[in-house]
């Protein structure tokens, strides 16, 4: 019998997640966690036979409030000892077709928390689009599978939170299930590019897709045989604004200012300053790795520090700003959990670790991080800032929502400075992608030798190096997405070919256009 095919829910867009309600007497509190992965077996010539397992980082689990967000993952759940929660299907009980392709019924699962396993029926509608994945991603050519569910859990059948009152925290805790799983069959684009070409591309299309996917203004910039080969702008810095995005425009770029955080720490390293290998805690001052575990550089930049948070929100610029030693300790006005490292030498990906980094930086060498960023780079445009002023349109690109609305204030505030608050053009970062992919490829020096720049591009895992994600379809292409509230941005680079593309974009989450305007600029 043939193996049925293999939808995966870890989403490449980032948009799966999980609803939780624990509607208590005296606090009612609502939460969601994204750290979906898992996967489906499912065969639409035969329901029946389905398998399929749904796992959940504890980490990943958030509430309004941080104090309760902090109780839930570690009191009630421990996540240290036990950093998941699976669901896997043992038998469908009853089902029926509702129409062709979705199907309702009810199944058994085995839902483990906190370390116990407990037998559950639940409720379950799937939903199977076949041929649908590219509508979604805009670049996957294969089937979705649509899986929802509604069901209670019981705290008291876990051990979870034993002994809080039902007044705080209900026994039942509601989940409800909404997540998209991809069969990928292929990848539309194809996988080696066309031979390169020194034109550019016709504004027209551009335009177009921009009034498409309501996208007031981006920028672009591309790398072709080792050098910056042309930078092209559009639209304007914000809806309700005349400014042109032009050469001088900044936009934020996110977890995309990470290799240029390595890049701090790697010059520091060849020059002597800093150890890969030293415990961090012998360059702290101000704060002190918890616990008195041994972290080095080495293991925040390859992701295997311990250091588990994933991503930051930002503030409301309006309101009181956490330092980046309240970050760290996690204390009002900040609304993450304390630093404090997980299991060793367990990659896991996570701007938390450029959190820590830059504690390291700025402790031992006494500098700012702008201070640091000039003194490895030169005078740039580029600057990190919590939140640079919104009146200054010339210079900066105001944040936008899905549906192009201008942001309250322009965007969020990030304190987390290495980890999201680059404030960057597109023309900057090409350039230092494409001095980077020389110095690796043996092609001339910049601010990193052969040696350290081959770091940034070495596999720590089959799909990431230090400094990018690796295709897992085609191991010569690498990325790095970055986004903030009211922003996108993202790289695709080529190392072997010396060819990059860099997009940035005013619009919160616009993936796909990005990615429109990356194979624009290709000529695919």
């Amino acid at each position: 019998m043939p193996t049925p095919p293999r939808f995966d829910f870890a989403d490449p867009k980032d948009t799966n997640a999980i609803a939780l309600t624990i509607d208590s007497l005296m606090e009612p509190v609502a939460g969601f966690a994204d750290g979906i992965t898992g996967f489906a077996l499912f065969d639409p010539q035969h329901p029946e036979r389905t398998t399929g397992t749904i796992q959940v980082a504890v980490s990943s689990i958030q509430f309004s409030h941080s104090g309760y967000t902090k109780s839930v993952r570690g009191y009630g759940l421990e996540e240290k000892q036990h950093p998941q929660l699976t669901c896997t299907l043992k038998k469908i009980l009853s089902g029926r077709v509702v129409k062709p392709g979705l199907y309702e019924g009810k199944v058994l699962v085995d839902f483990t928390a906190r370390g116990v396993t407990r037998p559950l029926t639940i409720p379950l509608r799937v939903q199977y689009l076949p041929g649908r994945a590219h509508e979604r991603d805009g670049a996957t050519d294969g089937d979705l599978l649509v899986v929802r569910s509604t069901f209670p859990l019981s705290r008291k059948a876990f051990g979870i939170a034993p002994g809080v009152p039902a007044e705080l925290a209900s026994d039942a805790v509601e989940i409800r299930v909404a997540i998209v799983g991809t069969y990928a069959k292929s990848k539309s684009r194809p996988l080696s590019p066309p031979p390169p070409t020194s034109e550019k591309k016709p504004t027209k299309k551009v335009e177009e897709r921009m009034a498409f996917h309501k996208v007031p203004g981006a920028s672009v910039a591309v790398v072709k045989n080792f050098k910056l080969a042309w930078v092209e702008h559009f639209g304007k810095t914000g809806a309700d604004k005349v400014m042109p995005i032009n050469e001088k425009t900044l936009f934020p770029a996110g977890t995309l200012g990470g290799p240029v955080a390595a890049t701090l720490a790697l010059k520091l390293v060849q020059d002597g300053v800093l150890a890969l290998d030293t415990d961090i805690n012998t360059y702290l001052k101000r704060w002190k790795v918890p616990g008195g575990q041994k972290v080095t550089l080495r293991d925040l930049l390859t992701q295997r520090s311990g250091f588990f948070y994933g991503k930051y929100l930002g503030y409301d610029p309006a309101k009181p700003i956490p330092t980046l030693l309240q970050v760290l300790q996690g204390t009002p006005p900040a609304q993450t959990p304390p630093s404090v490292p997980g299991e060793l030498r367990t990659f896991t990906l996570a701007s938390e670790n450029n959190v820590v980094l830059q504690q390291v930086l700025e402790d031992h060498t006494g500098k700012s991080v702008n201070t640091l960023l000039t003194e490895t780079f030169g005078e740039l445009q580029s600057l990190y800032q919590v939140f640079p002023p919104t009146e200054s349109y010339i210079r900066l690109a105001q944040g936008h929502d899905e549906a192009g609305k201008p942001l309250p204030h322009g965007g969020r505030a990030y304190p987390e400075l290495l980890a999201s608050g680059l404030w960057t053009r597109a023309e900057e970062v090409a350039q230092f992608l494409a001095m980077h992919l020389a110095a690796a490829a043996g092609k001339g020096e910049g601010v990193l030798k052969a040696p350290f720049a081959k770091l940034l591009f070495e596999p720590v895992i089959p799909t990431n190096s230090l400094a990018f994600g690796i295709d897992k379809d085609d191991p010569t292409h690498y990325f790095r997405g970055g986004n903030t509230a009211g922003y996108y941005c993202h790289a695709d680079l080529w190392p072997t070919r010396g060819e990059a593309v860099v997009v940035f974009a005013n619009r919160n989450l616009c993936w796909q256009f990005a990615n429109e305007l990356r194979d624009l600029a290709r000529g695919t």
